[in-house]
């Protein structure tokens, strides 16, 4: 079993600012979720008592991406997503899409333009994976 574990990332708390920081805040805010995901350590502990082996490991993904705004684009396509479709109208989405692309933090994920023109965006998850349930 893999789980997503990049919701701390900053392209994702970002998404908090948006929606809080425009009109639509009351509109979108619901769709908002803490964190999804709970920590590997918590997890071991929860199926550490249903199996008799258990490993699990958490590993960082580099996606090396191009385009003009490239980490903004991925989180288009999906974690803003659910938030873009809530709203009715073009000009509504492109305004939210704006402010979460607004530069009022510092950029957390440097330029590499020497080498190959693009971001690279840090993607965390981690990797579960057990033995045979244990019967009870």
């Amino acid at each position: 079993m893999q789980m997503p574990h990049a919701f701390d990332e900053p392209a994702y708390r970002c998404i908090t600012e948006a929606v809080r920081a425009g009109p639509w805040r009351d509109l979108l805010e619901p769709l908002l979720r803490p964190m999804p995901v709970t920590s590997a350590l918590k997890y071991s502990r929860l199926l550490a008592v249903r199996v008799r082996h258990l490993d699990i490991w958490e590993t960082v993904y580099h996606l090396l991406l191009r385009g003009p705004d490239p980490v903004a684009a991925w989180m288009r396509a999906s974690a803003l997503a659910p938030f873009l479709r809530r709203l009715s109208d073009e000009e509504t989405r492109a305004a939210f899409y704006e402010e979460y692309r607004r530069p009022r933090r510092p950029v957390p994920y440097p330029e590499d333009r020497p080498r190959w023109g693009g971001r690279s965006f840090r993607f965390g998850g981690f990797l579960i994976a057990q033995g045979p349930v244990m019967r009870s």
